[in-house]
């Protein structure tokens, strides 16, 4: 997971204005089940999103940071649109709301459905008390919080892990979400986490020796050597790149030289 950046980001005001439309429809439903209704009638528009969405991440899964084929991506309600039971209306109102969408494989998705968590001493928002959304103390991680992803790390097997340094209601959250999201539970999810990590290791060996042999007895071809390294290290670390986090860790607990300030880009 990665932090997602939507300042100033906006869909298409094409799509603003058919979003628009169906929330007033929405909202002069009268009961739940014909707003239930109108959202499944109206499905379609959340997936007209779908690569604009990938857009902000440069074609990664928001929750595994993976690349899929495009048509196992999955437009997913953050905050659900319907509730499993009937102790709660679900947050219908934010089914057509673009800040409520998070792009997903097809297996995150289906694994956290309509799960929502809150702190048990969170209250939660409703429709008719909408403000206290921005107050709800959610369990799961959000990619769009830039503090959330930092709960995560990853180690040299590709296995996703509670940081560190996380204790407490962080470190539950952390717990939660990499249960609720799968984020270990697909093979080839870790596979290709540790395919990044081993190659990562391989240029940190590489970076290790050079800076031996640079200190012992500096050449202009080993400087060149130490630059081209850098230098693809700092590609792995690319928000573009598939697992860039988990290129961030393994460069962090190096102990590479300048290696804190690579893992930092």
């Amino acid at each position: 997971m990665i932090y997602i950046n939507r300042d100033g980001q906006a869909p298409p005001p094409d799509w603003l204005k058919k979003a628009e439309a169906v929330k007033q429809k929405l909202e002069n439903a009268t009961t739940l089940e014909e707003r239930l209704a109108m959202i499944k009638k109206h499905a379609s528009l959340w997936g007209e999103l779908k690569e604009w969405l990938l857009s902000l991440s440069h074609n990664k899964c928001w929750y595994t940071e993976a690349r899929n084929d495009s048509s196992h991506y999955e437009v997913e309600h953050f905050r659900p649109k319907k509730w499993p039971d009937d102790s709660f209306e679900g947050y219908w109102w934010l089914a057509f709301e673009w800040q409520n969408y998070r792009i997903c494989g097809n297996a995150p998705n289906r694994k956290k459905g309509a799960f929502f968590p809150l702190q048990p001493a969170s209250r939660r928002a409703s429709c008719l008390d909408r403000h206290f959304v921005d107050d709800e103390l959610n369990t799961l991680l959000d990619p769009t919080d830039p503090a959330d992803p930092l709960l995560l790390s990853f180690d040299e097997s590709g296995v996703c892990k509670v940081d560190p340094h996380c204790a407490g209601w962080e470190k539950e959250r952390a717990t939660t979400s990499i249960d609720r999201y799968g984020l270990n539970s697909l093979p080839q999810l870790c596979e290709g986490r540790q395919k990044v990590w081993q190659e990562c290791r391989a240029i940190l060996d590489d970076l290790f020796e050079l800076h031996n042999r640079n200190q012992q007895k500096p050449t202009a071809s080993c400087k060149t050597s130490i630059k081209e390294k850098t230098k693809q290290l700092m590609a792995k670390v690319k928000k573009d790149q598939p697992f860039s986090a988990v290129a961030r860790a393994c460069i962090a607990v190096s102990g590479c030289p300048g290696a804190e300030k690579i893992a930092s880009l």
